[in-house]
């Protein structure tokens, strides 16, 4: 009858209602799923993106390091290539100063030199040979008392009795840069002046204790043979330079 009619419609209106419900849902689930899907698939990719830019960059930073360590090792070997010909020009340096002007007395400490007993920093010995000609103190070879000179070198003594300022270099630098700290530079002996040799590689300063009637003058110095000790000669002044530092 017309009341079952109504009554089947209604229920089938109800359950078309709660599947479209249901359908609806299950289509929102499946966004929903599809989105959280894409994002997850994009997280992924992301950090697969930044596994391999972080990969790289440990192959870079170890191809650094290797290259580093090559560098360091071609550097360290350099060093030690260069510190053997630094002893072998020093050395070739004191042979060459023993021809010019003699062996020397060779005597430590001498000259009323404060620090002509400073001990090798290689040995701890205050005599013998010094790798170097580093002789000093607390690891420091640089005698700041003097401008920074090497503790008994023939530099430091002549820094000691003239008042050389530091800056002045090696010795065969002493007649070239004298100039430009006002000091004069003549072939002339005088006592009291700085005797420079340009012979060798460092060349050698000599300090000049007295001009003679013979012609020659009388030098100390130290380190002329590479053995850190005092010496006094008499010596023919041909092909030196002077140096006159007011003091």
């Amino acid at each position: 009858d017309l009341s079952q009619f109504v009554d089947k419609q209604q229920y089938r209106n109800v359950v078309q209602s709660k599947i479209k419900s249901q359908v609806d849902e299950i289509t929102r689930l499946r966004l929903a799923l599809q989105t959280q899907k894409e994002e997850v698939e994009r997280l992924i990719k992301e950090d697969n993106k930044l596994k391999s830019e972080v990969a790289a960059q440990q192959a870079e930073r170890n191809r650094l390091l290797n290259l580093n360590q090559a560098e360091q090792n071609a550097f360290n070997a350099q060093i030690a290539e260069n510190n053997e010909k630094i002893k072998d020009l020093r050395q070739q340096q004191a042979l060459e100063n023993i021809r010019l002007f003699g062996s020397g007395d060779g005597t430590i400490g001498g000259g009323g030199y404060p620090w002509g007993s400073a001990p090798c920093l290689a040995t701890g010995s205050v005599d013998g040979g010094c790798p170097g000609f580093e002789w000093g103190y607390n690891g420091s070879w640089n005698n700041w008392s003097t401008g920074g000179y090497a503790f008994r070198n023939c530099t430091d003594w002549v820094a000691y009795r003239t008042g050389a300022p530091g800056g002045l270099g090696n010795a065969n630098l002493w007649d070239d840069r004298a100039p430009s700290y006002g000091f004069t530079v003549t072939y002339t002996p005088q006592a009291g002046a700085a005797a420079v040799s340009n012979s060798g590689y460092y060349g050698h300063v000599m300090y000049v204790e007295s001009v003679n009637s013979d012609g020659t003058i009388t030098i100390s110095d130290y380190n002329r043979a590479g053995t850190g000790k005092y010496s006094v000669s008499n010596i023919n002044p041909a092909g030196l330079v002077f140096v006159i530092i007011p003091h």
